[in-house]
């Protein structure tokens, strides 16, 4: 989970490429408002766009 990036303008496409190179694993990128539920499994719920 990459949260709270603080390089300006930093886009999906800067992040997950390189992480590829040495993780294979769920991958998410946090956006203000998504909630994160962790228990038997992961839940990942972004808001809903407007």
């Amino acid at each position: 989970m990459y949260s709270h990036i603080v390089l300006p303008n930093a886009t999906e496409q800067d992040l997950i490429p390189p992480t590829r190179k040495t993780y294979s694993g769920p991958v998410e990128l946090g956006e203000d408002l998504m909630v994160i539920e962790v228990g038997e499994k992961v839940e990942v719920r972004r808001p809903a766009k407007s």
